[in-house]
């Protein structure tokens, strides 16, 4: 009997043939200035190359052959591994001190990233994954998660609810995925057998040679778990663990605990009005999460394995966990941290986030005064230049996870006030002006938004962005009624509390719910439609035709252009198989008055 069993087989889906704009789309996702394989070919060469009409048919031939005849050509399984030492680390006598960087084969990469993005669309159209899954599967990030977390702790805090965690980290994730076990996973899951045949082909006979320093080793046997650096990585690794998601859920429904998985860093939560029944409520589902991973062939790292308390009330009582396997076994007993960071959010007890904000303010400021080594008031870099480097590398750092702490009616002044600090020194630097200048008139010259609104400005395309998101995002199974789509409603969901019940929870997510009704348009980012191969570019390339103005025209040339229009709409009327769709758009020159923008539609009919 397999572990498998408990789980339905999906019905097989078809795998039309690869065009054109998917191996586009491919192409303008890839960075130019990514290190070559043993090919050489550079991501420049490569794009240069695929200008050719010829020569994307020749790519598109090529990947289509490789899906069908089942088969990934050895030229495209052998890699080169870079050999980094990882920083900070006391001693560099042991493999995991060091990280491998895989340089893969330019023309095998961009199929592979072909592959992927059809994969991530069948993940989320058609439920593959688990909706608790936030790691290697599109729009699910880490704050997304930290969103989901800070809810859920908020809405417990306001049931009376005390709330632990169990961190824990999956051993040699990557290497370890077993290939039967995947080819089986993908067989349930629905995948055509020309994928699962495909798969069998390129999870074997993988070759690497090793290069640090100057030593670079020969040809390495390397066709162990899923090799890493390729595009299909984080997507396999998520199919790969979406059966354990959903059998834990069918197996510990009496736990009442939630599960939530990033790649290999999972998090069990337990929620009661006892700490001393959430701890053995999360010795019963770490055993279970234990057997089932080895049930699929991987191990957990219980050295590794964290443990943290969420209480706002003034008691100190922090009761330690034995999870019954070394090293936490006997009087060996794991001690809950004092901070807990997990996907770069320094959690603390009361969800305060004031270590997180220090701690991403000093970073920031640090980062600032390593910059003044690139220019002063008298040379270096001009104002505007320092301000574009501020703004794109030294802001987002500062500003990363602010939604767990910036919402409405949150006391977060003391975590504005060190942002300020550090927006201010930049300003110092950006300006040349004196360290005595009012910090408003520093902002104002150097061209930057005060911190409280630009937080506030991020805030609020954050709020929108949610309405972008899969029917079945874990975002969505915690709002209100209208917004769950495809969502399973969790317990602690808006859906689930009275009026008088909202007032008392305060967050991010309560946030968004409010403000989301104020947009109109409605999204679906996964319809029937827009699935890679059968969109209507994939399927009927040469019977669309662009006409595009371009840049703007002089009088006689708008006189010209318009009489061609009007040619080509009477031969629109003039026939029944052709559809005429025209689009314009106008941007005032006055930015505080909006774009107009207009389009329609004609046929004969």
């Amino acid at each position: 009997m397999s572990v498998l069993d408990p789980l339905p087989t999906l019905q097989e889906r078809d795998w039309p043939p690869f065009s054109a704009l998917e191996l586009t789309d491919a192409l303008s996702s890839c960075s130019s200035r990514s290190s070559p394989g043993l090919d050489h070919i550079t991501w420049v060469h490569l794009k240069a190359v695929l200008e050719i009409e010829k020569s994307v048919q020749l790519l598109v031939t090529l990947a289509d052959a490789c899906i069908h005849v089942g088969h990934w050509p050895k030229h495209f399984k052998d890699s080169v591994s870079v050999i980094i030492p990882k920083p900070g680390k006391p001693t560099y006598s042991t493999p995991k001190s060091f990280r491998p960087i895989v340089l893969l084969n330019t023309v095998g990469k961009l199929i592979e990233k072909m592959i992927s993005n059809r994969l991530q669309f069948d993940m989320i159209k058609d439920d593959l994954v688990h909706p608790n899954q936030v790691g290697g599967v599109r729009q699910r990030s880490t704050k997304d998660a930290g969103l989901f977390l800070t809810n859920l702790v908020r809405t417990g805090w306001a049931k009376g609810k005390k709330t632990s965690m169990l961190a824990f980290d999956i051993a040699q994730f990557f290497p370890s995925l077993n290939h039967a076990m995947l080819l089986a996973i993908l067989r349930k899951q629905g995948f055509s057998s020309f994928v699962g045949r495909f798969f069998a082909s390129y999870l074997i006979d993988r070759f690497t040679s090793y290069l640090c320093g100057s030593f670079r080793s020969g040809p390495r046997q390397a066709d162990v778990g899923v090799g890493q650096g390729s595009a299909l990585s984080p997507v396999l690794s998520a199919l790969y663990i979406a059966p354990v998601m959903k059998l834990y859920h069918m197996q510990a429904v009496a736990l009442k605990t939630s599960l939530l998985l990033y790649v290999d860093d999972g998090t069990v939560m337990a929620q009661s009005k006892s700490l001393d029944k959430n701890r053995e409520t999360l010795k019963d589902a770490y055993a279970v999460l234990l057997r089932l991973f080895v049930a699929i062939g991987l191990v957990l790292e219980h050295s590794k394995t964290e443990y943290f308390i969420f209480d706002r009330s003034h008691s100190d009582y922090s009761p330690p966990i034995g999870l019954g396997y070394a090293p936490y076994t006997g009087k060996d007993l794991l001690k809950p941290n004092l901070y807990w960071r997990y996907l770069g959010f320094y959690f603390d007890r009361k969800l305060l986030f004031h270590e997180h904000v220090r701690y991403y303010s000093t970073k920031a400021l640090s980062s600032v005064k390593a910059m003044k080594m690139l220019g002063s008031s008298t040379q270096g870099l001009p104002p505007k230049e320092k301000r574009l480097l501020y703004r794109s590398c030294v802001l987002p750092i500062a500003t990363y996870g602010y939604r767990l702490w910036y919402y409405e009616g949150a006391r977060c002044k003391k975590a504005l006030s060190l942002l300020k600090t550090m927006q201010r020194k930049a300003g110092l630097w950006i300006t040349g002006a004196f360290s005595t200048s009012l910090t408003g008139g520093i902002e104002s010259l150097a061209g930057l938004i005060p911190v409280h609104l630009h937080l506030q400005k991020m805030a609020g395309r954050a709020n929108f962005r949610t309405a972008t998101l899969s029917d079945t995002h874990p975002l969505r199974s915690i709002l209100s009624q209208d917004h769950h789509k495809g969502a399973q409603p969790h317990p602690c969901a808006i859906s689930q509390m009275s009026e008088a019940f909202k007032r008392k929870v305060k967050g991010t997510v309560m946030e968004i719910d409010r403000h989301l009704p104020e947009l109109t348009e409605s999204f679906e980012p996964v319809a029937s439609e827009a699935r890679p191969g059968a969109r209507l570019m994939d399927r009927f390339p040469d019977q669309v035709i662009f006409d595009d103005c371009g840049s703007l025209l002089e009088q006689d040339a708008l006189e010209a252009r318009e009489r061609d229009l009007f040619t080509i709409f009477g031969n629109v009327r003039l026939s029944d198989n052709t559809v005429y769709c025209s689009v314009d758009a106008s941007l005032p020159d006055n930015t505080h008055c909006n774009g107009l923008c207009n389009y329609s539609c004609h046929s004969a009919g």
